[in-house]
């Protein structure tokens, strides 16, 4: 009696939502394990989660339907707040939804309960948001809304799979009108994919990462492109350092990893970071290890010039004053507000525009100011510059820029070489 019992309510909650799986496999899918994408021009590339542990994001990158990626863990706690977000190929209008789900009792299965947030399913997604049909509503919802952990749930390590479907709540995987997977609708069909990964549920959130780039007279780049606004935890980053010309050598090169490299290495008998030598290879690669990637990193490349350098240093600035200093005015001025668009909205007084904060960067403060049109907008405003500080016959200046998308700023970096 009590089996009878038991299947009625699996049953009975199965019945809200579309056509949930009724294999009893451990994990089950619809599909073959070796069954590939058979549309052209979809792909699920990674899964990206933001819990309190930060940014975490894990690469597919198969042709597989199916891909049991859960040697890769991503971690939350409980009650936490989670955005999941895909980078899924598809066309401009993606036409597909995703659904993810938890296996919160660990019993080898996914059932109604454990579908914690879905795109769209028949008109809606899981906030219980009506959207419309057509490419601007179903055609357009891929992205699963931010969901909650249970407060109550207990530390440990959880299935967690990820379903690139159409309208389609079933763990397995949509089949199509003809009753398989390869169907029209179905998930082989559409281009869909699933991924099975590892939640690890912990007691309390992880310190924070963050990577600080301190350099004199060198820049520093990932292997390819531009390096991650924030660092993968536990996963290795390859970096490439490059000095101002080949002829330069290095005085400091290091990387300091732990609680807070910036602090004495001792405070009140507690070790705050550790260092480690860099040893780029001849290309200017060097690779911080995996097991250094878990908080707060400070890669250090000091350099100099020597006799034979071509370009010697007229001065370099890391903005590493004091918070909400002034730029260092043996070299900066503050840039007037003038008619042009760049320079419309800019103020010179203290305590607007830009100032130092929080080591090696400049951030702008905002100003409400009116526009042309009488409209008050939150404006980003400030500039600094070096004209009328140094001069120089010939050389060249070299800035790295971290800006933020808003709207009303036009960020930029001017030369005028005839008023250094």
């Amino acid at each position: 009696m009590p089996l009878h019992y038991s299947t009625l309510l699996l049953t009975l909650a199965a019945s809200s939502l579309t056509a949930l799986a009724q294999s009893t496999a451990h994990y089950a899918v619809n599909v073959e394990k070796n069954q590939t994408i058979t549309h052209p021009n979809r792909q699920l590339r990674s899964v990206s989660v933001q819990s309190a542990d930060g940014l975490q994001t894990q690469t597919v990158g198969t042709r597989l339907v199916y891909n049991d990626l859960s040697a890769k863990t991503f971690t939350a706690l409980p009650g936490d707040a989670v955005h999941l977000s895909l980078d899924y190929q598809s066309g401009a209008i993606p036409w597909m939804h995703s659904y993810v789900y938890v296996d919160l009792n660990s019993d080898g299965k996914f059932d109604s309960t454990e579908l914690l947030s879905y795109s769209y399913s028949q008109g809606k997604n899981s906030l219980g948001e009506n959207i419309e049909k057509g490419a601007k509503g179903s055609g357009s919802s891929l992205q699963p809304p931010t969901f909650h952990l249970p407060q109550t749930l207990a530390v440990g390590q959880y299935r967690l799979r990820v379903k690139v479907d159409w309208d389609n709540t079933d763990p397995a995987g949509a089949k199509g009108e003809d009753g398989t997977v390869k169907g029209e609708n179905g998930i082989v069909k559409n281009g869909g994919a699933i991924a099975d990964f590892t939640l690890d549920v912990h007691a309390s959130a992880f310190t924070p990462m963050a990577l600080y780039l301190d350099t004199r007279h060198a820049n520093i780049y990932a292997e390819r492109g531009a390096l991650p606004l924030q660092p993968q935890r536990g996963q290795a980053l390859t970096l490439r350092i490059v000095p101002v010309e080949k002829s330069y050598e290095p005085t400091q090169l290091a990387v300091r990893f732990g609680k807070n490299p910036y602090a004495e290495q001792t405070v009140n008998g507690e070790t705050q970071w550790e260092e480690q030598a860099l040893q780029p290879n001849a290309k200017g690669l060097v690779t911080l290890p995996a097991e250094m990637m878990n908080g707060k990193v400070r890669v250090i490349a000091h350099y100099k010039p020597i006799s034979t350098s071509k370009y010697l240093p007229a001065f370099s600035d890391e903005f590493e004053g004091d918070d909400h200093s002034e730029p260092n005015t043996k070299v900066w001025s503050r840039t007037s507000r003038r008619g042009a668009t760049w320079n419309r909205f800019l103020f010179k007084r203290h305590g607007c525009g830009l100032s130092p904060q929080r080591r090696t960067h400049l951030p702008r403060h905002c100003h409400s100011s009116t526009s042309q049109r009488s409209r008050t907008k939150r404006l980003y405003l400030g500039g600094i510059k070096s004209e009328g500080k140094f001069s120089f016959q010939y050389g060249r200046a070299e800035a790295r820029i971290f800006t933020k998308t808003s709207q009303w700023q036009l960020p930029s970096l001017l030369d005028d070489a005839t008023r250094w």
